[in-house]
């Protein structure tokens, strides 16, 4: 019975079909750039803090467009570098800012510093092992 309630409360706290990164994505980069994911990582990294912080300035000033443009750019980004949650919180974002409806964007903003700190770590950590 115990350990019936800790796989509820882990699957409760963490969206197991969003995982933080998926290997095998940067395992096809890293194939595709001849092992140089740098390439492709640097960039993306480089411009993350931006594109966070352009959302959440878009949502303080309340501009929809703001938020839409930063939101799909890191949505793709994030996925092309295999970072599924990033991508999914980014998706949902993208998906209310297009619709005008900015008053759902606050608590998933919230949640994007912490999407990027792990996705972050997990790239770290997959870097490390190559």
């Amino acid at each position: 019975m115990q350990k019936s309630q800790y796989v509820i409360k882990i699957q409760g706290t963490i969206d197991m079909t969003h995982p933080t990164l998926e290997e095998p994505t940067l395992d096809e980069l890293n194939e595709l750039l001849d092992g140089d994911l740098d390439a492709i990582l640097t960039p993306f990294l480089e411009q993350l803090p931006k594109l966070i912080n352009d959302i959440l300035l878009g949502l303080e000033t309340q501009q929809a467009p703001t938020i839409f443009h930063a939101a799909h750019t890191l949505k793709s980004s994030a996925a092309n570098v295999g970072g599924l949650q990033l991508s999914e919180t980014s998706r949902q974002i993208e998906a209310l800012a297009k619709a005008g409806t900015l008053d759902g964007i606050a608590p998933l903003a919230a949640s994007l510093d912490k999407n990027a700190t792990d996705l972050k770590q997990a790239i770290s950590n997959y870097v490390k092992h190559q």
